[in-house]
């Protein structure tokens, strides 16, 4: 393969951007709504917070979100070492794991637990990023890397980022009940978070092929 077309990826490319194309979709589905869940009055099945102060909550929630990806590149390089799946081991743990403190924020109704469990959350949601970037960056030779991380970015943001609020919101309106903007944000996020784990397996599984056949290309 001289050069590499836009979806012309390698298996594990392609895997790997699945993967984080149902992870994506989860978590800016989550992000998008979650500020307004947060502030909506409880009568309409918020949690009632001042509107200032959720802003400025949900900006260190996010913040702590940036920081996740080197911690989780730190666990994954010493655990590679061990063992070579390691990196799509730590995005399936993280989307797994993540799911607990996800259940915890939307469905109780004391602000501060709420706001406790948010913050493992947006840890646990990023904990990929940096192993995942290395796995395509590992799976194609030096010429195909521009264009497999391109790949990549587009699937994750174009379109997990214009989709996934949008598919939350339709679902919240479809539900219409008081609490329906917890159920629509729950619903989403379990089920792409399931989906996710499964691709991370997937690509573990045949991590060690892919790597064969990149010495092909």
């Amino acid at each position: 393969m001289n050069k590499a077309k836009f979806f012309d990826q390698p298996r594990g490319v392609r895997l790997i951007a699945a993967t984080e194309f149902w992870e994506r979709f989860s978590y800016y589905g989550f992000v998008g709504l979650a500020a307004l869940f947060m502030a909506a009055d409880p009568a309409n099945g918020g949690l009632g917070m001042d509107k200032g102060f959720t802003l400025k909550l949900f900006g260190v929630a996010v913040g702590m979100m940036f920081m996740a990806p080197s911690v989780g590149g730190w666990i994954a390089d010493r655990w590679a070492r061990k063992n070579p799946r390691a990196r799509p081991y730590m995005g399936l743990i993280g989307a797994l794991a993540s799911i607990v403190p996800l259940f915890i924020t939307l469905l109780v109704t004391n602000t501060q637990l709420a706001l406790l469990f948010l913050l493992p959350y947006n840890i646990l949601t990023t904990l990929w990023l940096g192993p995942t970037v290395a796995i395509i960056q590992e799976l194609v030779p030096p010429a195909m890397r521009s264009m497999a991380s391109a790949v990549f970015l587009f699937i994750v943001t174009i379109i997990g980022l214009g989709a996934g609020p949008q598919v939350v919101g339709i679902l919240n309106d479809l539900i219409g009940t008081r609490d329906a903007i917890r159920y629509s944000l729950l619903s989403i996020a379990v089920i792409m978070n399931i989906v996710s784990a499964w691709y991370f397996w997937r690509t573990a599984q045949t991590l060690a092929q892919d790597m064969e056949a990149k010495k092909k290309m």
